[in-house]
C-alpha cells in the first residue's frame, strides 16, 4: 500500500470529486458521494466489491486501520485507547455521521491528518 499521507490526500480528493454523505458508506457503489470511512476505501480499492463491507475490513485491515487512527490523531474523539479494529471504524464513523457535521469538517481533517503525517508530528500545535 501507499504512504498513509498519500492514501490520506487522496481520500481527500475522492471527496472532492464525488461528494460527502452521512449514514453510510456511498449513495450506490464507487463514483458516488462517500462517508469518511468510504473515502478510504474506494479512493484505494475502486474495484473491490464493498458490498459486504466485512469482507474488505478483512482483507485491508491493517491499511485500513493504520489511515484511520492518522485521522483519530489529527482530531476524531476517541472513545477506547486501544480497540478492535470495528471500534476504531466506529469512531471515525461516528464523528463523520454527527449532526453538526460538514463536508468541508471532513475535508479539513484529512489534510491535517495528511499533514501531520508528512511532518511526523502536528505543525500547527
Amino acid at each position: 500500500m501507499k504512504e498513509v499521507a498519500d492514501v490520506l490526500a487522496e481520500s481527500r480528493e475522492y471527496i472532492e470529486k464525488h461528494g460527502w454523505t452521512q449514514h453510510e458508506l456511498s449513495r450506490s457503489g464507487a463514483g458516488t458521494s462517500v462517508c469518511s470511512l468510504g473515502a478510504i476505501i474506494y479512493s484505494q480499492y475502486e474495484d473491490v466489491n464493498v458490498d459486504n463491507e466485512d469482507h474488505v475490513y478483512d482483507q485491508h485491515r491493517g491499511e485500513i486501520e493504520s489511515v484511520i487512527r492518522s485521522l483519530i490523531k489529527a482530531g476524531v474523539p476517541v472513545t477506547v485507547s486501544e480497540s478492535p479494529f470495528t471500534t476504531i471504524a466506529a469512531n471515525i464513523t461516528g464523528w463523520n455521521d454527527m449532526s453538526e457535521r460538514t463536508q468541508q469538517e471532513v475535508l479539513d481533517l484529512f489534510a491535517k491528518a495528511e499533514k501531520i503525517e508528512r511532518a511526523g508530528y502536528d505543525p500547527d500545535a
